[in-house]
């Protein structure tokens, strides 16, 4: 966990120094100060039972990304996903994740007309807890684990509203249940959605 937030750290400085060596030109700055994200999630997990005990979950989330400067911002992800019947066991696994960490950003089309309606690219790098919960998390059943995400997506603007979609988002996800064999899981995960972006 301490790797990961030395991660985020580095990943933000070197954000950072981009938008500094590379300040913008009036008028191309960052786009907006928010966008809030309403998302469709499906995750792969092994939390249950292990290395071969895969569990598939659908849910959903929302985030923010607070623009910090140029291609640089604060990324916040909530999110809960559950699974029923599963491994047809006739019991539940949900996962509830809160992470925050760093983004960057670029949008497709810089310098043109219509920059500002421009899809958007982001890569990331997120930490925080996860909480496992359901009959067959087992021995990880209500409990919290650190949990670290690296992923990125694409955002494209619905016309010149300040609404777009999110297609997709695609994150690794590494947590650490105790799960009876390895405990520790590599999770995959695939999300869809909405959002709103409000401009400066």
């Amino acid at each position: 966990m301490r790797t990961t937030w030395l991660g985020v750290a580095l990943l933000m400085a070197a954000g950072a120094a981009q938008g500094q060596a590379a300040p913008a030109a009036e008028g191309h700055g960052p786009l907006q100060r928010l966008d809030l994200t309403a998302r469709y999630e499906w995750e792969r997990t092994n939390t249950a039972t292990g290395q071969c005990g895969c569990v598939y979950l659908n849910g959903g989330g929302v985030d923010a990304m607070v623009v910090l400067g140029p291609r640089v911002a604060l990324g916040i992800e909530v999110d809960g996903k559950t699974a029923r019947n599963a491994l047809h066991t006739g019991e539940s696994l949900t996962l509830v994740n809160y992470v925050a960490g760093v983004r960057l950003y670029q949008n497709v089309w810089r310098d043109s007309p219509a920059e500002k309606h421009t899809p958007r690219l982001f890569l990331e790098l997120l930490a925080g807890k996860e909480h496992a919960g359901g009959g067959i998390a087992a021995v990880a059943d209500g409990q919290y684990a650190a949990v670290s995400r690296l992923g990125g997506g694409l955002d494209v603007p619905v016309g010149p509203s300040k609404w777009y979609l999110r297609l997709p988002q695609m994150d690794y996800s590494y947590a650490r249940f105790p799960n009876g064999v390895n405990q520790h899981q590599n999770d995959f995960i695939l999300s869809f959605g909405v959002g709103y972006r409000w401009n400066q």
